[in-house]
Parts: structure tokens; sequence; C-alpha cells
């Protein structure tokens, strides 16, 4: 896609612009699980970190920008802390609110822990969109451009989850299958720590919990002296919701999460051969649950070099591709 032009775009102040209100506190002890998406100050998983019953209020269909400005199109009921900023507009939808949500992030760079993008600051903040000839807003350009992103993209993003199947895009002539367990001898159980012991904090250590959501990531919680850390660059699941994540820092866990050991593989490889774990993991459920003992016995197929062995250069190689693909095309969605 071109580079957009912004050289007709217009300054518009956020608190003329949009119905402005604020989230309200809601100390995480209380939290009850649940399905309601909880917003706060995060920077991982479009700023949720909790899904709860409990509400002090339910909002819908907004904007929501934290207090260090990142801000994400939240889709359908949600609700949020009192560090989230919430902006409605009646003609914003899930698309249109992709693009103006890019634009918001783009002041970013003016917040930071001593100055918080609260919204009193928020509601003085501009950005620059596009208007149409009359001088107005342009909605539907700003639809119509999101959308032509987000096509690219999910033709990368389908590409990645074809990886392992038998599609034109993969030649698997070359493929094995091999035995997780002979693969992968460390499968490893690090030690439990429930929500009650842990503290929430934004600059912390990731805390992985049993979710297909945000790579398995709760939220960030205290490092204290006493945790026992699981080391960065192994992949992770959860025995009861069967999903594999590779985890690049080092991180705590709770109940029936465990780790694949595979120190020894580069970032990239180990991207490829969780896709290629996935494939197994649908017929395991929370009745029956996709433990270590059960994950060895598997077997998942991976391209081998002339020697019959794992192609780790080929996984590399492969999967720097898809990322560097995809991103040029999602570094599109900063478009002013």
């Amino acid at each position: 896609m071109k580079e957009i032009n912004t050289e007709n775009w217009q300054e518009f102040q956020i608190g003329k612009l949009f119905q402005v209100s604020r989230g309200r506190r809601f100390v995480v002890g209380k939290h009850k699980e649940g399905n309601i998406p909880y917003y706060s100050a995060s920077l991982e998983n479009n700023g949720i970190t909790d899904y709860i019953s409990n509400p002090l209020f339910i909002d819908k269909n907004a904007i929501i920008v934290t207090t260090f400005c990142d801000a994400f199109y939240a889709k359908g009921e949600f609700t949020a802390s009192d560090e989230i900023t919430i902006l409605h507009h009646e003609k914003m939808n899930e698309i249109n609110g992709l693009f103006i949500a890019s634009a918001i992030r783009k002041n970013a760079w003016k917040y930071s822990f001593k100055v918080k993008a609260f919204q009193t600051r928020i509601i003085e903040d501009t950005i620059k969109l596009p208007i149409n000839k009359k001088g107005e807003l342009d909605w539907e350009y700003m639809e119509s451009y999101m959308k032509n992103i987000m096509q690219e993209s999910e033709r990368d993003i389908e590409n990645l989850k074809n990886i392992c199947n038998k599609k034109k895009e993969i030649e698997l002539n070359n493929w094995k299958s091999f035995t997780i367990g002979k693969l992968f001898e460390n499968i490893v159980k690090p030690p439990v720590l429930h929500t009650k012991n842990v503290t929430e904090n934004i600059n912390g250590i990731p805390y992985v919990v049993r979710t297909k959501f945000n790579n398995g990531i709760k939220y960030n919680v205290e490092k204290t002296l006493q945790m026992q850390p699981s080391p960065a660059g192994t992949i992770s699941f959860g025995a009861e919701n069967a999903t594999f994540f590779y985890q690049e820092r080092e991180y705590v866990s709770g109940r029936d999460i465990y780790y694949i050991d595979t120190r020894h593989l580069t970032k990239y490889a180990c991207l490829f051969v969780v896709t290629s774990l996935q494939t197994i993991a649908e017929k395991y459920s929370y009745n029956y649950g996709m433990f270590p003992e059960l994950v060895k016995k598997e077997e998942i197929k991976l391209p081998v070099n002339k020697k019959g062995e794992p192609d780790w250069d080929y996984k590399e190689n492969y999967m720097k591709n898809i990322m560097q693909n995809t991103q040029s095309k999602l570094d599109k969605l900063v478009c002013c």
C-alpha cells in the first residue's frame, strides 16, 4: 500500500471531538473471575488485564486510552480502571476506531511515569486526522484505509496459520514426524503462585496463567526474592487450556502451567515450533488435560535437513520472513 499523505489533514482536540469519561478504581483483590474484559494501564493484550464478573460499571464499543497514552478500540462490553480514559463518538465503529487509536498513540512520547496521560491531559491533546471536501472529519476514508490494511495483514497471518497444514504455501515433502518427548526431553512443572500471592505491577515480571490470550500472561507482577522464575526462551502451556506460547522474558506462573525447555533454540525457531505444537492442542480440554506425560507421547511434523534431523535454520528463516512481512503491514496502522 502507498504511503499515506497527511498534507491536507487537520488537527482535532480530543475533548471536543469525543464524549469523554473515565474508568473507576477497582482493587485487583476484589475481582471475581468472569468474561467481562477489564482494561487497565497495560501495554499488553490491548490493555486488557483481567476478565471479571463483578464490574463497577459496564461500557461498550469505545476507544480506551491508558495513562501512558496507549490507545485501543474496545469492542463489545467492557469495564475499566480509573487509569483509563474512555472515548465515544456516534460515528465511530471498530474499523475507523482502530485508525483513530493509532493517531492517538502518536502522542505517547509526551507521557511517562512522571507525566501520565490522565483524562485532564487527554482532553486537551490534539490528533491529526483526514478531512473530506467539506472540511469535516472523513470517517469513510479512515474505514476504507483500515479495511485495506487489515486485509493485507490477514493474508500474512493466514500463511502463518497454515504452516503445518498441507497447503500450497509450504512444501511438506521434506517434513518428518517427531515424538515431542524425544525432541524436547525437559518438560518442567514450575512453582505455582496463586493470584492472592502476587501483586500487580506494570513494570514487574509476567504472570502466566491458563488463558488463550496475551501470550498466556494475565498481567505483570512485582518480582520478589522468594520467587523462582521460569527461564526466558521457553515454551509455556496450560494443562487445562491447551495453548502453547513462547516466553521471551523470565516469568512466574499459576496453577497447571508447564514449560518446554527450548533455550537452545532461537526465538524464531521456537515460534515455528509453537505453531507446530498447537496442532495437537485441539484434542485436549478441561475434562482431558494436556499434562506433560501426554505431551511427550505426541508427534509433530517438522522440516528436516539432508541428515533427516530437524532443520532449525529453515524454521528460523521462515518465521523471520513471515514476521517481517506481517510487521511491515502492521506498521502502516500508525498512519499519521
